[in-house]
């Protein structure tokens, strides 16, 4: 369940509309960014051994905790700014609230966003293995990077737009 407000004043909900962004084709030019990513990859592998660091697996765990650790601070914090800056459209504590249900617009759109999220959790996961049996800063700061997939992964689970809900206790869906 997530909770929701109920903003009454037009003009404070003209300041909270977001526009409606039209979703293009990007297929073609991500695969050229794989194709160029491997090629920079093959050119820099000469240097990856300069991001080697001499520790062991138990200071590579502490080191992957403190990683995540402050992902998380850094994700809180930027939730919180959201909320302070929101706070200055509109008071919350002056609203009503209600619990609800966000229900996907398609199956489509949740196995994407499903299959998104378990991809770069299993990609983060392996990585932060990686980097615990072998320790290279490259593999830390690439694992922390698709750890901020993951929370972006969660973050676009709801469209912009109409959304089908259901009020916590309510048995019909609204729009």
């Amino acid at each position: 369940p997530n909770p929701v407000f109920k903003v009454e004043n037009h003009d404070v909900v003209k300041r909270l509309k977001t526009p409606e962004v039209k979703q293009t084709k990007t297929g073609g030019l991500g695969l050229l960014g794989g194709g160029i990513a491997v090629l920079i990859a093959n050119l820099l592998r000469p240097l990856s051994d300069y991001f080697d660091i001499q520790s062991s697996a138990s200071i590579n765990s502490v080191i992957v905790t403190v990683a995540v650790i402050l992902m998380l601070s850094l994700r809180f914090y930027i939730n919180h700014l959201n909320k302070k800056n929101l706070n200055q459209v509109v008071r919350l504590e002056q609203l009503s609230m209600e619990r609800l249900w966000i229900r996907p617009n398609t199956v489509k759109h949740f196995f994407f966003v499903l299959g998104m999220y378990l991809f770069f959790l299993a990609f983060t996961v392996v990585l932060f293995i990686g980097f615990i049996e072998t320790p290279n800063v490259m593999i830390l700061i690439i694992s922390m990077l698709f750890l901020s997939l993951v929370f972006l992964a969660s973050a676009i689970a709801v469209t912009i737009g109409n959304t089908t809900v259901k009020f916590k206790g309510d048995k019909k869906a609204a729009s």
